[in-house]
């Protein structure tokens, strides 16, 4: 199965801002919300 280049041009742009999304909310976290994180890893981890 092979896709044409407009395909795959489209996948590569679909994965960039995929990476690009994920790269801010890392950033965001980091920024501003270590102390909510390290609740949700708390809850995450009573949940287990």
């Amino acid at each position: 199965m092979s896709l044409g280049k407009k395909g795959m041009e489209m996948w590569e742009l679909v994965f960039i801002i995929l990476a690009l999304i994920l790269l801010v909310f890392v950033i965001a976290w980091y920024a501003g919300l270590n102390d909510t994180i390290a609740d949700l890893l708390k809850k995450f981890g009573d949940a287990w």
